[in-house]
């Protein structure tokens, strides 16, 4: 399992607990329960962190993505120009290299 698939696990395991803190919330609105509503206020904080932690490595994953998928969209990465000077194109040279470190696949 990759780091993305393991963090959409995450993410479905946590909706039960989403639905609960939203029940808890309306409960302790209806109820006019200051208190209740602040102990339940209080934990979000830690909630809050921890999916900002999430985010910013779902924005490193994507930028690793698709810093591989660049190189592989450029067209001077297929030119035949390439023979001439090194004997081979570049993209053939990398043989999916790049796409295979950037989705951490072990060949």
């Amino acid at each position: 399992m990759n780091r993305i698939e393991e963090l959409k696990d995450l993410h479905l395991q946590s909706k039960p607990l989403l639905e609960l803190f939203l029940s808890n919330v309306r409960t302790a609105l209806v109820e006019g329960s200051t208190a209740k509503l602040y102990r339940i206020v209080y934990g979000v904080k830690d909630v809050v962190i921890s999916y900002d932690s999430v985010i910013d490595e779902l924005f490193q994953e994507i930028d690793h993505l698709r810093e591989a998928l660049e190189w592989y969209a450029t067209p001077y990465n297929y030119s035949t120009e390439h023979l001439d000077k090194y004997g081979h194109i570049l993209i053939d040279q990398d043989g999916g290299k790049r796409a295979q470190e950037a989705l951490r696949i072990d060949k």
